[in-house]
């Protein structure tokens, strides 16, 4: 989204409507997008800032130090000290309505929202919220249609919860800094999920765990229905206790393979840390990828394979299959002439009958008349034919039965169109490719593992042996947890037995209980697939957001020589890492470029797109420190719309060295007649029309 012009009506400081109505333009002629909107304070920026916000959500927080989030500016003047939305000086004069109008650019289209109050029929003059009623419509301006689900639509644009995020109010730094750095704040991390749209994803495993209950309790009930034989269930119950057995074990190896990968991570990042260390390293880590993928692969094409063989024996039978077809078809042909020949000889004795006693002629309806003596015989002499081939024909009878003829045919002809072994052998190539990529990813791990040079400290030789031991633990922990997998899976098939005989007609389970089973497995394997989506998606988030704030923050940072990076925790939880590689403690105006390069990293690795607006930009910062943030912020590819105090930034002194980078900036002054009023003075502009 990018805001395109901001239209005010009566709004808190800023009085007019219609023609009078105050518009700030953020559209540049040469794309020139970012916004600065100078003014002292109590002078309206604060005001302006709120009146996005209120736009897009329809409400504004009151801006207090620890304020509940709960607590909203009311709409009018009432009894109560609060500030209202609507213009003090308007509601004195009897006009009653005020509203934010903006126009905006989302997803190649230009819409305009428009968000506004008025007093509802029948109330003279409103003095609380219930009084007032809203209008609120959003247009496609390039269409001309209306958006119907406004609120859905802009929540999609931006959530509301995640608005602190892009609207950043630099009066609360200490918060943001606050924020990040508690330990015991369970919120920071579910705003972060949020705004990285991990919700989406978590939803979607519990939305499969809870199919997987559902399923679970349809097996239960039938299980509970069907279930006979005191043996069998003893068996079942030895099985299912085995499989309990089993399943801890393979959870130890994973833990072990877990703690191995742990410690060769330690190792890694130590030899990284060496110059040569690192580039052999670097060549053994992208051999290494390529052998596990490989052997992912050749798995993988394996279970296929599996998958495949037992319907492969079709293909052996190919050509009996058609042989047998073409038998079966002639002779379904051969029955139906038979059948036709039947009905055409009962037509033809019908009116050879008919012509004897000069009956009318069951074709036409005429009355034919009666034979002569010799046509008499002859009609006679020819009945007796057909009598005779109809009598043949109905002793050679249908057979075999007409319906096992057609069921016979499908069934074949089902057989024939499921053949595999084209499928089988596309899967051995494709086997021997990934099994060659394999040798050749070893040959080359095992290459670049003796290239260490004779310049390596003993430390580097050792951590070198320590990693190839790791390497080696790891891999024969995967073999073992590979082999009690199969385990795990024989255990499976022995459960799936005695539950079978546990089932009712003769071992065999009722069609409902079948699908449910086949459901429920169904289900775990999408659930397990979609887990390991997430938590990879997740931990690369992590990094993403991890090396974007590093990178915002030693660019801001006057002293980034001092500075290695910025680590974000598993939880989200920030610290500062020094060139020593310990944690660091910052001053506050450290803590302030910290949190904006958090805002930054997050805002960018969401996806989401929405300006940055910020008020004060500067707060608890120096002069070298704001300038870099400004440079930094500015020359961005996020519209950016900022709302220096007098004392961070004089406005000649941003319009020389700004006012090239933004669309306009304005001046905000207090009206000299009414101190309920600000007036926005345009300073500099490139907008498209003035």
């Amino acid at each position: 989204m990018r805001l395109l012009e901001i239209e005010l009506t009566n709004w808190q400081p800023y009085k007019g409507a219609g023609k009078n109505a105050r518009k700030v333009s953020l559209d540049g002629k040469n794309g020139e997008k970012n916004l600065i909107i100078y003014g002292q304070n109590t002078h309206g920026k604060t005001a302006l800032w709120q009146a996005i916000r209120f736009a897009m959500f329809g409400r504004v927080q009151k801006r207090i130090s620890g304020v509940n989030d709960n607590d909203w500016k009311p709409l009018v003047a009432s009894e109560t000290k609060d500030e209202p939305l609507l213009n003090v000086t308007a509601h004195e004069e009897g006009t009653y309505d005020f509203g934010v109008r903006i126009k905006f650019e989302h997803n190649d289209a230009k819409y305009e929202l428009d968000r506004s109050y008025s007093k509802k029929s029948g109330i003279t003059i409103p003095r609380r919220n219930s009084q007032m009623e809203q209008t609120f419509t959003i247009r496609n301006l390039d269409t001309g249609s209306y958006v119907q689900e406004k609120q859905k639509f802009v929540n999609d644009i931006l959530p509301e919860e995640l608005a602190r995020f892009f609207m950043f109010d630099g009066e609360r730094i200490r918060e943001y800094r606050d924020l990040f750095r508690d330990t015991k704040d369970v919120h920071l991390r579910n705003y972060i999920e949020a705004i990285l749209r991990f919700p989406v994803l978590t939803q979607g495993s519990e939305d499969f765990e809870k199919m997987e209950r559902t399923a679970a309790g349809q097996i239960s009930k039938h299980a509970k229905k069907h279930r006979k034989g005191e043996a069998a269930q003893i068996k079942l119950s030895e099985t299912e206790s085995n499989l309990e057995v089993e399943n801890d074990i393979l959870t130890d190896y994973e833990e072990e393979q877990e703690n191995y990968t742990i410690e060769l991570g330690r190792v890694n990042e130590w030899l990284k840390s060496e110059e040569e260390g690192k580039r052999l390293l670097d060549q053994q880590d992208g051999f290494q990828r390529d052998k596990e993928q490989a052997i992912e692969e050749i798995e993988s094409i394996g279970k296929k394979m599996s998958k495949a063989l037992p319907g492969a024996w079709r293909a052996i039978i190919t050509n009996k299959i058609e042989s047998r077809l073409e038998r079966l078809e002639k002779e379904i042909e051969r029955q139906k002439k038979q059948t036709q020949r039947q009905g055409e000889i009962k037509t033809e004795l019908n009116h050879l009958n008919n012509r004897l006693h000069g009956r009318d002629c069951s074709a036409c309806g005429t009355t034919l008349e009666k034979p002569s003596r010799k046509e008499e015989a002859e009609i006679l002499e020819e009945k007796v034919e057909l009598e005779n081939e109809h009598e043949k024909l109905e002793k050679a009878r249908l057979d075999p039965d007409p319906d096992f003829l057609y069921k016979r045919q499908k069934a074949l002809t089902n057989i024939k169109y499921d053949m595999k072994l084209d499928m089988l052998i596309s899967l051995e190539e494709d086997l021997l490719r990934w099994k060659n990529k394999k040798r050749v990813a070893v040959q080359n791990f095992d290459k670049a593992s003796k290239n260490i040079t004779k310049d390596q400290a003993n430390k580097l030789a050792e951590n070198i042996v320590k990693q190839r031991d790791l390497y080696s633990k790891i891999g024969i922990v995967k073999t073992r947890i590979s082999d009690k997998i199969e385990v795990i899976q024989d255990l499976d098939d022995e459960r799936d037995r005695f539950q079978d005989i546990l089932g009712v007609g003769g071992g065999k389970k009722p069609t409902a209980y079948r699908k449910a089973e086949i459901k429920k497995q169904l289900l775990q394997e999408l659930k397990n697939a979609w887990d390991s989506v997430t938590a990879v998606h997740r931990e690369n988030q992590r990094k993403n957001v991890e090396e974007t704030a590093t990178d915002v923050f030693l660019k801001l940072s006057e002293k980034r020589d001092d500075y290695k990076k910025l680590n974000i925790s598993e939880n989200f939880q920030l610290s500062i890492i020094n060139n020593k590689n310990k944690s660091d403690s910052a001053s506050q105006g450290q803590w302030a470029l910290v949190a904006y390069s958090i805002l930054d990293a997050l805002t960018t690795c969401s996806g989401i797109e929405f300006p940055m607006v910020i008020d004060p930009p500067g707060r608890s910062m120096d002069d070298v420190h704001f300038t870099n943030t400004l440079e930094y912020l500015l020359n961005s590819k996020k519209q950016v719309i900022i709302f220096p105090e007098g004392s961070e930034l004089l406005p000649d002194v941003g319009d020389e060295s700004y006012s090239h980078r933004c669309a306009a900036t304005y001046q905000l002054s207090q009206n000299k007649k009414d101190s309920n009023i600000t007036d926005i003075i345009l300073r500099k502009s490139n907008l498209r029309s003035n």
